[in-house]
Formats: structure tokens, sequence, C-alpha cells
């Protein structure tokens, strides 16, 4: 399967050396956007072929120009949501106000690509890029607010954010080899983006700290709330807007009174949920292997 990043790179490019309308430096942001992203590989894209083959006896080139589509849907997302927390070292946090006009030219052209493909069920692949897009701004929207404050609203939150983009990506593929939405696929890609979400979770308030700088909630710091000592009344405190000694001791809190162990065991259920799916909804063995080594 690594030859199929290749060819969603060399389709994204296609793609948007054919927008000869836009404006010369336009088309330049997106392409230093797109090499910027080709960095962290085309994972979505992958998941939309993957699903496709999946369906189909033999592989059409122009599911190529799909994949692409849904990173260029995917990238779009990011760079919002690295423009609204404000604290990543990408390219386009140089200059957010052009970046946003790259983000509306991306999610525009996806969707074009998107609709004047020659697949019969492309309306179809059009809804569901809709119906997740929408559910994925919205838990974007509420992780913005930062209003959760149980674990149960928290993963309901990541589930739309996180899980809505993976599932948008699988079930794109289905249903453009099939016509068919499978619950099975939804299900598991759902767990797939939640698990994901927690990893993250779990980096951000151990490596980098960003989250606990910002006074995010996340899964540890729900854990933590749960405790009834005085480490967890500290970091109560914090997050109700107290000063504390450093964001190191910090997560040497969580460390010690176990709330990143916690979060690794929830990732490990949810891992455990798509594993089961994954074996019950799949045949190729492949495929399987792809989506499990993904989990890890």
């Amino acid at each position: 399967m690594t030859e199929w990043h290749s060819h969603i790179k060399n389709h994204l490019e296609k793609i948007v050396a054919l927008e000869n309308s836009l404006d010369e430096q336009l088309v330049s942001l997106m392409q230093q956007f797109i090499r910027e992203k080709e960095q962290q590989g085309f994972a979505f894209g992958t998941l939309c072929v993957l699903h496709y083959v999946e369906y189909v006896e033999q592989l059409q080139d122009e599911i190529f120009d799909v994949a692409a589509a849904i990173e260029l849907l995917i990238l779009a997302f990011d760079i919002v949501d690295d423009l609204q927390d404000g604290d990543k070292d990408y390219v386009w946090m140089k200059t957010p106000a052009l970046s946003l006009n790259v983000v509306l030219t991306m999610l525009t052209v996806a969707s074009k690509i998107i609709g004047a493909s020659s697949f019969t069920h492309r309306h179809e692949a059009i809804q569901i890029v809709e119906q997740y897009m929408l559910c994925s701004i919205n838990g974007q929207h509420l992780d913005l607010l930062n209003h959760y404050r149980d674990e149960q609203a928290y993963i309901s939150m990541i589930q739309q954010k996180s899980g809505s983009l993976v599932a948008m990506s699988c079930e794109v593929g289905v249903v453009l080899a099939s016509g068919k939405r499978l619950q099975g696929v939804a299900q598991y890609a759902q767990a797939i983006g939640i698990l994901q979400q927690i990893k993250n979770d779990i980096h951000n308030v151990t490596t980098e700290g960003s989250d606990l700088r910002q006074r995010k909630y996340s899964l540890p710091i729900f854990y933590m709330l749960t405790l009834q000592n005085k480490d967890a009344s500290m970091i109560q405190s914090y997050y109700n807007g107290d000063t504390i000694q450093s964001i190191e001791h910090l997560q040497q809190l969580l460390v010690s009174n176990g709330a990143i162990r916690y979060a690794l065991t929830m990732k490990n259920i949810y891992s455990k949920e798509a594993q089961t799916l994954i074996e019950n909804t799949l045949t190729n063995d492949e495929n399987k292997k792809y989506l499990l080594k993904m989990m890890k």
C-alpha cells in the first residue's frame, strides 16, 4: 500500500495544476501546504482507496482523484484547527489570512473533484462527505468552547471531531465501490478516530504540555478529577484559574496518579472494539493488517 501514497501525491499535484483560473500565489500556497502535509503521509486518502479495493474486483485509477480530494479536505480541517489553536509551527501559520483562502479553495476543489468523477455513486459520496464534515465542524466547535465536564461528553466530542473524518474517508471508498453504507465500517472507523485522539491527548499532556498550558480538558484530566486527593484538588484549582508550580509538575502528577495509564487503557478498549469489527466486516487480509497496524 506504500505505492498508493505516491499515487495520491501525483493526483494531488495534478488536481492543483488543473486549477488554472486561480491566482498564481494561491496555487503556490496550496502546493506548499500539500508538501508539508506529505511529510505526515496520506493516511485518510489511503483509507478511501483501501475500502474501495475491498469491494471491487479491479482498481480504477480515478479512485486516486477521490483519495486526493479527501486529503485536501483533511488538510483544510487541519489548517483551521491549527489556526484556531495557534500553537503549531507549520507553514500555514505564517500567513493566517491567506491560509484561510487556501482552506476555502481546498474545500471547493475537493467537492468539485468528487462530483465530477465518473463513479455511479458519486452523489452518495458527496452526501457522506457533507454529513461528516458538518459533524466534525460541530465537534471542533465544542472542543474550542472547552465546556465538556465529564468523560462521556468528551468522548462524544472527539467522536464527532476526529471519528467523523476517519469514517468519512472509509465510507466514501465503500459507497463508490458498492453503492452501500456498512454499519460495521462506520463503527470501527469512529473507534479508530477516538483512539487516535486519545493517543494525541497523552502526547499533548506528557510531551508537549500544550493542553495543560491552555487548560484544555482531556481524558487524563477527567480521570484525575475523579480522584479524591490533594493532587486532584491542585489540578482542579489550576483549571479553575489558579497558578501552579510548573507544567512539568502537573505532568508528574498525571503519571504518578495513574491518569496516563487510564488513558492508555481506554485507548486499548477502543482498539479491541475496532479490531473485532474489522475482523467481522472485511475479508481482505492485507487491508485488515493495514488497519490493525494503524491502531498501534
